[in-house]
């Protein structure tokens, strides 16, 4: 666990975090919560509440059958909803099999991953985890077959303006959505958006794939070292908002042998996402009060500066405020240097988005404009007091 500097307040979690954090902490290292007092005071209201907001109501369940019948009210509180959120994630994961089947008959390479593949990975339940839609990488050049493909397979593909607009997404962006009845998915190439810097090479995520088994049968999904990185690097788009979202971290991190490391920390510095994983990391260890790996004491020392970074960002997941100007300052922080934190800010403002696009009108005008509207509405927004 981290210690914190002078000049950082001791994190003190309500009740309601607290027991979603022992759940966090059981998750990991498979111990009963030692402290009696534990369920005492807890809102159950606000509990589902949290619950939801970070991804842990299906986790939640077993853990409040194994605290005994003291548990009782909290888990009737939360049966309805932990059966609608059962049903939904069953209703995905019936698509992933049959989508990667359709993909893979036309020669396409696919990995799942995210969502019903990152549960059966880091909990060997598709039901333990909160998750909209299905998300698949294929590489960027067979997007377009893959796309057909889906199309055959009933998807409706996410439409554009003009053929302009759609290489501008796909230039900026890192996934396209395709839709069919309540199926919602999202067809990756890239596993982030150009925006944030981030280097990955799909060709060796591709050839390293591993596979899970859902309903008997193998389903390919990244392995769990990159399925790691990449799940670092999608935490800190969001600056690690959810308690899930880092516990599946954490969780993936104490699969890998020692001897991976190395080469983990390799593959991570080359795709520029080092500083992503040491935090996820750290902020594991501050949030569930574990050690970190043996094996990356030495990737994981932290100076006093990394230490109140990461005490902020906890701060922030257990419900501190979270304003645009707060989440500009740490997305700077999280950068190395000078220069890359140059680079970050003009990136920032300078690359488009999918949703610079999507405002956008499909003329060459319009397209141009976006670009020069970007700048604009972005100072606007990180001057705010607060999110809308």
């Amino acid at each position: 666990m981290l210690h914190r500097s002078r000049s950082v307040p001791a994190l003190v979690p309500s009740r309601e975090h607290r027991l979603l954090l022992a759940c966090a902490r059981g998750v990991l290292t498979g111990e009963r919560p030692a402290d009696a007092d534990l369920l005492d005071g807890v809102d159950a209201e606000r509990l589902r509440e949290l619950a939801a907001v970070h991804g842990m109501a299906p986790l939640l369940a077993p853990f409040l059958a194994s605290l005994g019948a003291g548990a009782a009210p909290l888990r009737a509180a939360f049966r309805g909803r932990f059966l609608d959120d059962a049903r939904s994630g069953l209703t995905l994961t019936a698509e992933l099999l049959p989508t990667v089947r359709g993909l893979e008959a036309r020669g396409i390479p696919v990995a799942a991953y995210k969502g019903p593949a990152l549960a059966l990975q880091a909990y060997g339940d598709a039901s333990l985890r909160l998750f909209a839609d299905l998300d698949l990488l294929v590489p960027p050049d067979a997007l377009d077959r893959a796309v057909a493909a889906l199309q055959e397979l009933g998807f409706a593909a996410q439409t554009f303006g003009s053929a302009g607009q759609r290489r501008a997404v796909i230039r900026d962006g890192h996934h396209l959505t395709l839709t069919r009845g309540p199926v919602v998915l999202e067809l990756h190439w890239r596993l982030s958006k150009r925006v944030f810097g981030f280097a990955e090479s799909l060709g060796g995520v591709l050839a390293r794939r591993t596979t899970v088994t859902l309903r008997g049968a193998a389903v390919p999904v990244l392995a769990p070292e990159d399925h790691l990185l990449a799940l670092a690097m999608h935490a800190s788009r969001g600056l690690w908002a959810t308690v899930e979202g880092t516990l599946a971290i954490a969780v993936l991190a104490r699969s890998l042998p020692d001897e991976a490391w190395p080469e983990v920390v390799r593959r991570a510095e080359a795709w520029g996402c080092a500083r992503a994983l040491r935090v996820s990391l750290l902020l594991a260890a501050e949030l569930f009060a574990v050690p970190t790996p043996a094996a990356l004491r030495s990737f994981l020392r932290a100076d006093g500066a990394t230490r109140a970074l990461v005490a902020d960002i906890a701060g922030r997941t257990l419900g501190e405020p979270r304003t645009p100007a707060w989440y500009l300052r740490t997305q700077m922080a999280l950068r190395g240097g000078a220069r890359q934190k140059l680079a970050f800010l003009l990136r920032t403002f300078f690359v488009t988005t999918p949703s610079d696009w999507s405002a956008a009108r499909p003329s060459r005008g319009g397209m141009a404009l976006a670009r020069l509207k970007r700048p604009l509405r972005l100072l606007r927004k990180f001057g705010r007091r607060r999110w809308l």
